[in-house]
């Protein structure tokens, strides 16, 4: 038997992909129907603190989903193939064997059926276009609202760096705080809303354009908001892609660094003097497109229990020097402590500072 058309394949599937994904990934079925939109677990990360995957409100024409941590999943096809580790063939396959049922419509269920999809497109462009034009007023709303780090009034960001273990020497104009921001916290079916302080940073694409805003939610007195995630990008309009894009926290220089979280990206500067780019998260680490003067990228990995960490900085090394660039690997030396997820460069940071710390005293005590 041939392969099937993968061209007939998606056109037939467009305006279906609310159907088809729950039916052939069951494990993410739980996006759709009411909760369609809206966060809850990705079926990748375990516990209810994890709700940061969503289908796309397009999905039925898109096939889109996101998860924070995993990326962006554009298509139905690459939905499935990231869901159910398919390759895209087995994908295509599956798809096509679903609508099998499709094809046996009669002519006139066919072309009832042709309309609705027609229709479905229509409403999602529409859709698309006011929740762009919704996205843009937040984003901008947000950042016009928090004032720089060395203001007055942004002390609890201050405070959270230095409870980190963090000195920072200057503060980058990429990141503000905002003393009361939206946050929403899904608890099973119900979204509970509330405000708080939160440090937000800007995420540019890999040409260097504004793309989104991360946010950290902390508490007044710089800790860390123990409620659900509170580490969060904002929407950002569909014309804007964070493929290959980071933090810039720095200028960028010859050599630059990249890592994946904010509080690691600043304990690798103070470690290693150079300038190193947040990533967000490990999807985004693997793609990070550095600017065309930089001729050298420094990964600083996470030490991941899972591994994870090291395989997503890893690719990235690999990747840069397929592409000319030269590129290094840092990893944290270890061990593990016994119930952790890994060690970061934070995590070394303040492990060398402990230290210093502990001898002083011994020796004063001497």
């Amino acid at each position: 038997m041939s392969a099937p058309d993968v061209k007939v394949v998606k056109q037939i599937a467009e305006g279906r992909w609310d159907e088809i994904l729950p039916g052939l990934a069951p494990s993410i079925a739980h996006a759709f129907g009411k909760k369609l939109g809206r966060h809850v677990a990705c079926p990748h990360h375990a516990g209810k603190s994890e709700a940061n995957f969503r289908a796309f409100r397009n999905v039925a024409v898109s096939g889109g989903v996101v998860c924070n941590s995993c990326g962006t999943f554009a298509s139905g096809i690459d939905t499935l193939m990231w869901a159910n580790n398919w390759s895209f063939a087995e994908a295509v396959k599956e798809v096509d064997k679903w609508l099998g049922g499709v094809r046996t419509l009669s002519p006139a269920e066919l072309a009832r059926q042709a309309a609705l999809q027609e229709k479905r497109r229509a409403a999602a462009k529409r859709a698309r276009i006011i929740e762009d034009k919704r996205s843009r007023a937040s984003l901008n709303a947000v950042w016009r609202a928090s004032v720089p780090l060395d203001h007055p009034s942004a002390a609890p960001a201050r405070l959270y760096f230095a409870n980190r273990g963090l000195s920072l020497q200057s503060y980058s104009p990429e990141m503000r705080f905002h003393p009361a921001l939206n946050y929403i916290h899904t608890d099973e079916d119900e979204a509970i809303r509330s405000r708080h302080p939160a440090i937000v940073t800007r995420v540019r694409t890999a040409d260097g354009k504004p793309g989104t805003l991360h946010r950290t939610y902390i508490t007044v007195d710089g800790q860390k908001l123990r409620l659900g995630v509170t580490k969060k990008l904002m929407s950002h309009p569909s014309d804007v892609s964070l493929t290959g894009g980071a933090i810039r926290l720095m200028p960028a220089t010859r050599t630059i660094g990249v890592a994946e979280g904010i509080e690691t990206a600043y304990a690798a500067m103070e470690l290693f003097g150079i300038n190193v780019w947040p990533c967000v998260s490990r999807a985004l680490l693997e793609s990070f497109e550095p600017p065309p003067n930089v001729e050298k990228v420094v990964v600083f990995g996470d030490l991941d229990a899972s591994g994870d960490g090291q395989r997503s900085a890893q690719a990235l090394v690999e990747r840069l020097w397929a592409n000319g660039i030269m590129a290094g690997l840092r990893l944290p030396e270890g061990p593990i402590p016994a119930g952790s997820k890994g060690v970061d460069w934070n995590d070394v940071l303040q492990g060398q500072k402990f230290a210093r710390t502990s001898r002083r005293a011994n020796g004063a005590g001497r």
